[in-house]
């Protein structure tokens, strides 16, 4: 349910600003829901690539393909290996001679993964980076590629957990064993093509980012989701809140997730064209 509530709200963000004939990149897109919620929901018409860093079934990527999205392969995270040696075995235990599985050639260990996205500088109209970046260690480098590839005055939607979140301070007010959640769960003991959470980040964090690779922040969105509040909510729903619970509730910086609306800077000599054109 949450994962289809984050969708939804990504969904959402993203149809505020999407033109009917962008140029779409997605980047850590698997398993394809946000873009087929683009075309399902949303009716969008324009071109969808993708970035994905292991196999999957060829069955599935021609469901993808039906969808019109392009996938090309992508490590967003050039100064760490993509797929562990475990990682290999177990997609060679599934399909051992590549009858099955699509980009199989990513499980030999000779295979390097671009690092640099395969689209020309200034092609892309929209950027979504959703729930990804606290998957990364390098986060800088894929944030200059989105950059890079941006057109002036393209759009990027970046979204993440907040370090803030309320449940974090709870956890921190009642001495829970662990901050954001349990250390196995995260990329400090856990390695794969998924990776686990390395670190989440505050708005200020995002910002200062954001700053650096000259994409500036337009518009924010903060969104409670339904698992910031107990399961005990659902079982005995109620009606209202304490006037201190709902301030909490509704405090930005006490978030669970964090919606950002970034703009490429528009050039100079294109504002000049810009006005010559007209």
């Amino acid at each position: 349910m949450t994962q289809l509530h984050r969708l939804w709200v990504t969904t959402q963000a993203i149809e505020k600003h999407l033109q009917p004939t962008d140029c779409v990149l997605n980047l850590g897109a698997y398993p394809f829901a946000q873009e087929i919620l683009l075309r399902d929901c949303l009716d969008f018409k324009g071109a969808i690539t993708s970035t994905i860093n292991f196999p999957f079934w060829k069955s599935a990527l021609e469901e993808v393909a039906s969808y019109q999205i392009d996938c090309v392969s992508m490590n967003l995270d050039p100064f760490m290996q993509a797929m562990s040696s475990d990682d290999r075995d177990q997609f060679y235990k599934i399909d051992p001679t590549g009858k099955h599985l699509s980009f199989f050639e990513m499980l030999s260990p000779d295979y390097v993964f671009p690092t640099r996205l395969p689209l020309e500088d200034s092609s892309v109209d929209f950027a979504i980076f959703a729930h990804v970046i606290e998957h990364l260690y390098h986060p800088l480098d894929i944030c200059k590629q989105i950059n890079r590839v941006l057109k002036p005055g393209g759009k990027l939607l970046i979204s993440t957990d907040n370090a803030f979140r309320l449940e974090s301070i709870i956890k921190a007010l009642w001495v829970s064993p662990y901050f954001w959640e349990p250390v196995q769960q995260t990329s400090a003991m856990y390695f794969s093509f998924w990776r686990g959470h390395n670190r989440f980040f505050t708005s200020s964090d995002l910002s200062a980012m954001l700053s650096a690779v000259e994409l500036h922040v337009i518009e924010t969105h903060h969104e409670i989701l339904y698992n910031s509040l107990s399961a005990d909510f659902f079982k005995r729903p109620t009606k209202s809140f304490p006037a201190w619970r709902a301030e909490l509730v509704r405090n930005p910086r006490l978030s669970k997730q964090d919606y950002y609306h970034c703009r490429k800077a528009i050039l100079k000599s294109s504002v000049t064209n810009l006005r010559q054109d007209c």
